[in-house]
């Protein structure tokens, strides 16, 4: 009897260790899950802030440069606004990677920065004719319009992605 009963307890002692030891590699796997998927989640709103840091600076950089342009079509005054590179390519690769959802926008933005580089160029080629004058600035007034709608939408877009994130 004697055996018996430390070969129960033995049992049981042995099944304690084994039931806790696979609720603890349940447990622990379920929090290194929910961890890495808090991370992803963190990294892919990081990336979701950066497009729409650079959807701001687009927008602001129109805006300064379509005000230079009416400040050289009125008053001559030369374009004091220097080259700069916006980081269209780096927008499309995020968007392309962690916001495919914003692909239609990337496509009208990038339609509406030429269509505005091609109504700046007119603007500084242009002639003295009144009507030709009127004309570059409507183009390029309605083409800065688009760009900053395009840029709002794209910023609540992602800003709608990052909530459900959440």
């Amino acid at each position: 009897m004697l055996i018996i009963g430390a070969i129960i307890a033995a049992i049981a002692t042995l099944l304690g260790v084994i039931i806790s030891g696979v609720i603890n590699y349940v447990v622990s796997k379920n929090q290194f899950n929910r961890e890495k998927d808090w991370q992803r989640k963190q990294f892919v709103r990081e990336k979701l802030e950066t497009i729409c840091q650079i959807i701001e600076e687009i927008d602001d950089w129109h805006r300064k440069l379509w005000s230079e342009a009416l400040m050289f079509i009125q008053y001559g005054k030369k374009l004091e606004i220097g080259i700069k590179k916006i980081p269209t390519d780096r927008l499309s690769m995020l968007i392309n990677f962690y916001a495919p959802a914003l692909k239609p926008f990337l496509e009208l933005i990038s339609e509406e920065i030429l269509s505005f580089g091609k109504a700046l160029i007119i603007i500084i080629n242009i002639d003295e004719s009144g009507e030709t004058k009127r004309q570059a600035i409507a183009d390029l007034t309605i083409t800065q319009e688009s760009i900053r709608k395009i840029c709002e939408a794209m910023t609540l877009a992602s800003a709608d992605l990052a909530r459900k994130l959440a």
